[in-house]
């Protein structure tokens, strides 16, 4: 998962029958490089904690992305980039010409799609709609018995009148 824990090297809570302790620790996902020091300048029984992040040579991690391409501009684009057929005379000219048409698609592709961010990191689930409908309609009576309270359906009555 990329978590870790940091915490400073020595206690930061000092008990007066010797019993001291470490209160404070960072958890932290996806930065390792971290340094925690216990600041002793105040009369106090706990020690504030100053937690320092290194972030020289952090990368963070690139975001899911999903493409949404319109079909008809990216044909339209595509078939306007690309001339006729190329004159082809040796290998060199296939392998340019492969890399030339391929390159010719990625760009078309991206001049024609619309980008989102997918922000969890967790597949998308994709529920059925007849599921779908019978999870609404199980909410929708748990809701009115809510108002109502009169008569208290049993839990399996509600499954099974969204069943039905």
């Amino acid at each position: 998962m990329g978590i870790s824990i940091h915490a400073p090297a020595g206690p930061t809570r000092f008990d007066a029958h010797g019993s001291d302790t470490t209160l404070d620790i960072e958890l932290a996902k996806g930065l390792h490089n971290m340094t925690a020091t216990s600041i002793s300048e105040l009369t106090s029984d706990h020690n504030p904690v100053n937690f320092d992040t290194n972030l020289n040579n952090f990368t963070s991690p690139p975001l899911s992305t999903f493409a949404f391409p319109n079909r008809q501009k990216f044909q339209t684009v595509l078939s306007e980039s690309i001339p006729g057929n190329p004159t082809i005379s040796n290998k060199d000219d296939i392998d340019q010409t492969i890399t030339n048409f391929n390159n010719k698609i990625q760009d078309a592709l991206h001049a024609t799609s619309t980008y989102k961010a997918i922000h969890h990191t967790h597949p998308i689930t994709i529920i059925p709609r007849q599921l779908r409908g019978k999870i609404k309609h199980k909410n929708r009576l748990r809701k009115e018995w809510q108002q109502a309270k009169s008569p208290p359906p049993p839990p399996q009555d509600a499954n099974k009148q969204a069943s039905a």
